[in-house]
């Protein structure tokens, strides 16, 4: 029997381990191939311009694109991963006062400090957007002013702005959150074979994570004044 238990254990942790490596590698390389690979079809058959141009933009210079992606990526896994961790379940039918008293204080102390966390996390991801967003709005500010003498409206430059910033953010949360469950899940599903009741999901790490992409929204939204700026600036640099 203790055999078993050991073999299960072990390979539990090779494929938390392995998930481990993959994510890694997913963030450092991988993730701007994929981001590329994955927008170039969209950049090439997307019905609309603003989409097709943000999808070109893409294409063109991924991994300045990850670079403001990444860090959702690793909070999401973060996010992720420990809402599926069997933080709350039951030790056994009878547990001891020392068993009960452990899980009775671990499991808020765990939750606490993945939201606090997570809350710090997304609010130094926000502020990193925020000055990518403002640098790349200034960097295209001749792309901008060029579409507006050919007659495309302001709206159209900030659709492509939201495009080219808010999707890769949503494909980089999606393959966190993903990876993260993958990670959580076979420690949670071995449980549940050995006849332990998981009780208990920390729903509220998953709501801290929606409210960081909101704030992260905000932040793109907060450029949009000196996209503004930028094109009533329209004189040529030699004046």
């Amino acid at each position: 029997m203790n055999t078993i238990l050991v073999e299960q254990n072990t390979s539990v942790l090779l494929v938390v381990a392995a998930v481990m490596v993959l994510f890694l590698i997913a963030v450092d390389l991988i993730g701007p191939w994929l981001l590329q690979l994955l927008t170039r079809p969209v950049a090439r058959h997307a019905p609309g311009a603003a989409l097709r141009l943000a999808s070109w933009r893409i294409v063109n210079d991924p991994r300045a694109t990850w670079r403001r992606a990444s860090n959702t990526a690793v909070l999401a896994f973060i996010a992720s991963s420990l809402a599926c961790a069997p933080f709350s379940y039951d030790l056994a039918e009878n547990p001891t006062p020392t068993e009960q008293t452990f899980m009775d204080r671990a499991q808020p102390d765990l939750v606490t400090g993945g939201i606090i966390a997570l809350g710090a996390g997304l609010l130094l991801t926000a502020a990193h957007l925020l000055i990518t967003q403002a640098s790349a709005t200034v960097d295209r500010a001749h792309q901008s002013r060029a579409l507006q003498r050919m007659g495309a409206p302001s709206a159209f430059a900030l659709r492509t702005m939201w495009l080219e910033t808010l999707l890769p953010l949503m494909g980089s949360t999606a393959m966190g959150s993903l990876m993260g469950v993958a990670l959580a899940w076979p420690m949670r599903q071995q449980l549940i074979a050995s006849g332990v009741a998981v009780t208990g999901t920390p729903w509220r790490l998953l709501v801290v994570l929606l409210l960081g992409l909101a704030i992260a929204a905000g932040a793109v939204a907060a450029s949009t004044p000196l996209h503004h700026r930028l094109l009533q600036n329209d004189r040529r640099s030699n004046d």
